[in-house]
């Protein structure tokens, strides 16, 4: 039987920090958002850093040195990139906690969970939820950290992961995908019951994707206190059209691997964009639709039911 990893003990800087100071602990999920928000923080950097409120971005957790991705390994592998992921998180918050006069640590990476690539291959949400939550520091189950959290309606969620693994190169089967999706074996209020027990202490906020426009002030505000907002509080990253997509599914065979990408996404967005004709890509037809925003209704009603208090 494999032990538990050990953890590692706590360290000053942020024990101390989370005496008076706050941790705000973004995780997504991505396709919510995500890289609107980090975007519009990172331009705002220096002057929060200047307010009080050190930001931590994917840019700084990702990359050769970043964190691992986790899941489907032997467990004693597992067990030590669980134990260095959770020193490089824990490092990066420390270095944050250190900086004198400081009010606020945002830490927003979304890949922290998973990734779109992960959830069409297990054909489910977030399938190595379990060991990446394991690879959160321990310090962060603390009453003064806050996760926030958004979910979006389940046929929308598949039909932007299949996009954006489209644009990093990977072209799924979408018929083969379908079934699997369709069964939804891992919905939303698992993936915040799971996150609750991982960090029970701590609180918790949650909305709807849809609602962004709406709750984007009370966003930016527990994210980022006092950072300018956007123009309109809406996502500038542009989706790509059915006709896109068709585009460069009619020159790939499923499961292949694109050749310069970005060239090949940017020329299809540019010929077929997104118009009242043609619009946004999706994996389903008007039934299956239906059925998923019909299941989407379901688990959303028994987050607010779970979590009143966290609604946002």
């Amino acid at each position: 039987m494999i032990s538990p990893p050990a953890e590692p003990a706590p360290r000053a800087a942020l024990g101390g920090f989370l005496a008076s100071g706050k941790v705000i602990l973004h995780l997504g999920a991505h396709k919510t958002a995500t890289t609107h928000i980090q975007a519009t923080m990172r331009d705002q950097r220096d002057m929060l850093a200047d307010q009080g409120t050190a930001v931590i971005l994917p840019s700084d957790l990702r990359g050769r040195h970043g964190l691992h991705r986790l899941g489907g390994k032997h467990p004693d592998e597992q067990a030590r990139l669980e134990r260095e992921n959770r020193t490089k998180l824990l490092d990066a918050l420390e270095l944050c906690a250190s900086t004198p006069g400081l009010r606020q640590i945002t830490l927003s990476e979304e890949g922290i969970l998973g990734s779109p690539r992960e959830c069409l291959t297990a054909g489910h949400i977030l399938p190595f939820l379990e060991p990446n939550l394991r690879s959160l520091p321990t310090e962060l189950d603390h009453p003064n950290v806050t996760v926030i959290f958004a979910v979006r309606d389940y046929g929308s969620f598949f039909s932007s992961c299949f996009t954006t693994t489209l644009r990093r190169g990977k072209l799924f089967d979408a018929e083969h995908l379908k079934p699997l999706l369709r069964t939804l074996p891992n919905r939303w209020e698992h993936v915040l019951h799971d996150i609750r027990a991982a960090l029970p202490r701590a609180r918790l906020k949650i909305w709807r994707h849809e609602d962004f426009a709406k709750v984007a002030p009370q966003v930016f505000d527990m994210l980022a206190p006092g950072m300018p907002l956007p123009p309109d509080g809406a996502s500038k990253f542009q989706n790509l059209s059915r006709d896109a997509v068709a585009h460069i599914l009619r020159r790939n065979a499923p499961g292949a691997s694109l050749k310069e990408p970005r060239k090949r996404i940017r020329r299809a967005r540019r010929r077929y964009p997104v118009t009242q004709d043609n619009p946004p890509f999706s994996l389903w037809n008007a039934e299956d639709a239906a059925s998923l925003t019909a299941a989407y209704e379901e688990s959303w009603a028994a987050l607010v039911h779970a979590y009143p208090d966290a609604v946002l």
